[in-house]
């Protein structure tokens, strides 16, 4: 695991700026640093690289590494790098070091641009070929590694962190505001943009080519998550499907134990996690290391589940029980870990317990990925029964509902709440509400599901930040990738990984990175999510709100079934809790009118009435928190 970065610009800069660029991702890369400099079509080339050793540990596998007429940067890993060498090794190649990176080098040498094809792993890879005189950059299917670029004044840059790229003399830090609208939205920027014009990050599955002689850049995709779910469905039933299973997940888990440095799990105690310790316990020949954070608040406390699920695994395991301050501390270090605007509050344990495993372990495997493989999150149960109740309510109802509840008056809310779920109490009624508000303004499939997804709407968002945002391309958008035949179910769990799965992998490589730990997620092996995108619907969810059929199933023959079933809690806090009790004086500190006034880009009396409203009521927590974090990073990096 390392950082990356470099540029291609007209202007000939001492080797200092590419040094103070690496110098920037020290944090992802602290074991050593090389850079690599040359000249093509009358521009400077840099590339730049700061190396965590993970696989050969010598000066054979530093970068930027060189074979021929190709140089290579690259962060991540190429997990069946040995499998690949020896193929290479058939045809003709020798080695000179037991590093994947320089079989993802000779890959490439050997068979050109297809090679990525051969790749099961997480990675950004730049290469440069000096005879082409091009810049060509890929990133892993599930797009589990960053790789930002950006065109600045006539020149190119690229980066695994915008902070890398910031330092350079041209870079114009003008806000992106769809970028932002994005973020208030979602808690975060979606996977194609970035926070700042002219700037973009690459996606999962994606490759570009940039012509350095010509100056011109072009992008495609080279795996696609919508053909794998636009394809025919299998027609295979439960004992088929987990025999195929068996072997995909073993490897997938396998491969990813493979290091010259200690590795362990993160074990929450619910199903992901669970089935990445059990497969791997009982293939080992020692005790495996797993790690898990708990709660003082018992209602999101998973880790006396996750300690009963280790006990019976026979793992060495640690436990850290977090409070808020240590949720303090990392608050305090959100805009410093998050260089662009980010809100996924469960990156604070995520931080803690990366920081907790990494004083025993370099590497550290987690359950990422399979709640949008196999179909886990309960929004897929609850979209589909708002979707059908709506398409059987008459056309002019979400039309009238739309100009009564554009009063903002709550008796008009309460009423057609009421009227739409008679019975039903009222817990958690503005955030219901604020659900039912959207939906029925959406009424969609599309519109339905990004109101799922949504902690703020784009009417809300516009009057935040003083301007009509609607017309910008919604993340959302992605739901017409998918053929009319898939099921609701099928549209929502493929548009989940090309689009909100970015929001988990970013919280969790920048977590462990902060801290110097690679993460690898043996559930989003690309072979996995091959698999099942072509599994009926009853495999992944079932009647009766049960989610992950088939994964579940699989568990349960590694771990009794009595240790697993109960509420999934996921990676909640207590949010609302802190807010308002030992985190006060933080959030009061930084959205202060003061503050708020300084602030360009918001509309201060709208942001300070969110502030005084949740002083107030108490409602609203995340809309709070999405202003604090937004507040931190402007602060930080403006």
């Amino acid at each position: 695991m390392c950082g990356i970065c470099g540029y291609v610009t007209k202007t000939q800069h001492s080797d200092q700026l590419i040094h103070h660029m690496v110098e920037q991702l020290h944090h992802r890369g602290p074991d050593a640093n090389g850079v690599f400099l040359d000249v093509q079509a009358q521009k400077q080339v840099a590339l730049g690289h700061a190396r965590l050793a993970v696989l050969d540990l010598s000066d054979a596998g530093a970068q930027p590494m060189h074979f021929e007429h190709l140089s290579i940067v690259y962060n991540g890993e190429v997990y069946n790098f040995k499998r690949i060498r020896k193929l290479l090794e058939e045809l003709g190649y020798e080695f000179n070091s037991n590093s994947d990176t320089e079989v993802i080098l000779k890959a490439f040498h050997a068979w050109g641009e297809k090679a990525v094809d051969q790749f099961i792993g997480m990675f950004a890879i730049v290469l440069f070929d000096h005879e082409n005189k091009t810049l060509s950059g890929w990133v892993d299917r599930a797009g589990v590694k960053p790789l930002y670029y950006s065109f600045q004044d006539g020149s190119f840059l690229f980066g695994s962190e915008l902070r890398s790229m910031i330092v350079f003399p041209q870079f114009n830090k003008e806000i992106n505001l769809a970028s932002l609208s994005q973020f208030f939205k979602y808690g975060a920027i979606a996977p194609q943009d970035a926070i700042y014009k002219d700037t973009h990050k690459l996606r999962g599955g994606y490759t570009f080519k940039y012509s350095i002689e010509n100056s011109t850049f072009e992008q495609k995709p080279y795996w696609s998550i919508y053909s794998l779910y636009n394809a025919p469905i299998r027609n295979i039933s439960k004992s088929e499907a987990l025999k195929e299973l068996s072997p995909i997940i073993e490897d997938a888990c396998a491969l990813r134990m493979i290091a010259d440095v200690p590795v362990g799990v993160f074990l929450s105690g619910g199903y992901d996690s669970t089935l990445v310790a059990a497969t791997l316990s009982q293939k080992l020949g020692h005790k495996l290391d797993t790690f898990s954070i708990g709660f003082h608040e018992s209602h999101v406390n998973e880790a006396a589940d996750a300690k009963l699920i280790a006990k019976h695994l026979g793992t060495n395991h640690h436990e850290f029980y977090m409070g808020a301050n240590d949720a303090l501390r990392i608050i305090r270090q959100w805009a410093s870990r998050f260089d662009e605007p980010f809100a996924e509050a469960s990156a604070i344990p995520t931080a803690l317990v990366s920081e907790f495993a990494r004083g025993q372990v370099t590497v550290a495997l987690s359950g990422d990925g399979g709640d949008e493989t196999f179909g886990g999150y309960e929004k897929y149960w609850y979209n589909q029964k708002i979707w059908r109740k709506m398409q059987s309510i008459p056309n002019w109802m979400p039309q009238l509902a739309a100009k009564v509840l554009g009063t903002g008056k709550v008796d008009s809310w309460e009423r057609l709440y009421k009227f739409l779920r008679p019975g039903k109490p009222l817990k958690n009624f503005q955030g219901k509400l604020f659900k039912l508000r959207n939906v029925l303004q959406n009424p969609d499939l599309k519109g339905i599901y990004q109101a799922s997804n949504q902690y703020m709407n784009q009417i809300e968002v516009n009057a935040l930040l003083k301007q009509d945002l609607s017309l910008h391309q919604s993340v959302y958008d992605e739901f017409y990738c998918m053929d009319d035949h898939n099921s609701a179910l099928r549209k929502m769990m493929a548009v989940d990984y090309q689009t909100f799965m970015n929001l988990v992998l970013q919280k969790v490589d920048r977590s462990a990175m902060y801290c110097s730990l690679e993460t690898r997620e043996p559930l989003l092996d690309h072979r996995l999510i091959e698999f099942a995108a072509q599994l009926p619907d009853e495999l992944k969810m079932a009647d009766g709100r049960q989610n992950k059929v088939l994964l579940r199933s699989y568990t349960h023959q590694l771990v009794p079934k009595e240790l697993m079933d109960r509420p999934k809690a996921g990676f909640a806090i207590p949010l609302h809790d802190w807010l308002k009790g030992d985190l006060k004086d933080i959030v009061y500190d930084t959205l202060s009118e003061s503050s708020l006034k300084g602030n360009p880009y918001l509309d201060w009396k709208v942001a300070r009435k969110m502030v005084t409203d949740f002083e107030n009521t108490g409602r609203n927590p995340y809309q709070l928190w999405l202003l604090l974090c937004f507040e931190m990073w402007r602060q930080e990096w403006l």
